[in-house]
């Protein structure tokens, strides 16, 4: 039973995180795979698909017009990589803490001397 609920609700988590714009991107994952967002059936029932209205309809055509709305679609995800990227980089810049090399040395020298102190007193224990 949960394994024929998890297969008939997989498909459709699946569509939905695909057709959710990305918060870098701005763009949805079908958006950059295949030029355009997939259709649920409800669409052709309500409206006409983007591609439906061309009176042309060869192959050449489409894969030209395939080919723009993927360069348009690479394009702004780019710029807007940018952009997330330098906003990203902001906020790390701002939480990142300047490394004292000084202070973490003389705390590793404190830390050896108090485990050779500790090692020499157990030495001596062990010869008594």
């Amino acid at each position: 039973m949960c394994e024929l609920l998890y297969n008939h609700v997989l498909h459709v988590k699946l569509w939905l995180c695909r057709s959710i714009p990305h918060s870098s991107t701005h763009e949805t994952p079908n958006m950059l795979m295949f030029g355009r967002e997939v259709s649920m059936p409800i669409d052709f029932i309500v409206e006409k698909s983007e591609d439906s209205d061309d009176s042309d309809s060869s192959i050449p055509s489409y894969a030209i017009k395939l080919r723009n709305r993927l360069q348009l679609a690479f394009s702004h995800a780019q710029k807007t990589l940018e952009e997330s990227a330098r906003i990203q980089k902001k906020y790390y810049d701002r939480a990142k803490q300047p490394f004292d090399f000084k202070v973490w040395m003389t705390s590793l020298k404190i830390t050896l001397m108090l485990q050779t102190h500790h090692n020499r007193s157990q030495l001596n224990n062990r010869s008594i």
